[in-house]
């Protein structure tokens, strides 16, 4: 016969796999599987099987960044006309915020993105400045955090020869900048 935890053990518990998933401690399984045929998964907007990625679009966003961008670590989306973090956009900064903890001298550039249809053009800035709050709030020291954004540069463009170009209205990517 089996016996059932009682409730307080078994919220600690949920609560204890909710913050390990959050701090990128143990990946979400996707039931996909990589090219080498090992399980993926699922942390922030990122799959643990994808490769870094490193900057290659042709222009700077605006401010420009103090270094030249190294690799990206995370991304996250954001509702339509919305700067606000929702559930996900709170996992991902906590897990990236996790990342950035184990690179003391990194610095970390956050860029926002906004969709052309979207009413407010400075959205891309306010959406990087939301995630570089919150990310401050978790520790993370304001010194080490830039924030920049493309706007709607690249809110339309869909040439598959610049997979990195494709529509990114509504989003903010987190980079790590060369050390």
């Amino acid at each position: 016969m089996k016996t059932k935890l009682p409730l307080h053990v078994r919220l600690l518990m949920a609560s204890v796999l909710i913050v390990s998933v959050c701090a990128g401690k143990y990946d979400v399984p996707t039931g996909e599987s990589d090219p080498d045929g090992r399980p993926s998964s699922q942390v922030g907007d990122r799959t643990g099987s994808s490769p870094r990625e490193s900057w290659e679009y042709d222009t700077m966003p605006a401010p420009a960044p103090s270094e030249t961008p190294f690799e990206r670590v995370n991304e996250l989306s954001f509702e339509y006309n919305s700067h606000s973090l929702d559930r996900q956009g709170i996992a991902i900064c906590r897990q990236t915020a996790a990342q950035v903890r184990l690179m003391p001298q990194a610095r970390v550039m956050i860029v926002g993105f906004s969709h052309e249809r979207e009413l407010d053009r400075g959205l891309g800035l306010r959406r990087a400045e939301q995630v570089r709050r919150y990310m401050a709030g978790l520790g993370i020291d304001n010194s080490r955090l830039e924030t920049a954004s493309y706007g709607i540069e690249f809110s339309e463009n869909s040439d598959p020869a610049y997979p990195h170009r494709m529509k990114q209205g509504q989003s903010v990517e987190i980079w790590i900048l060369e050390k």
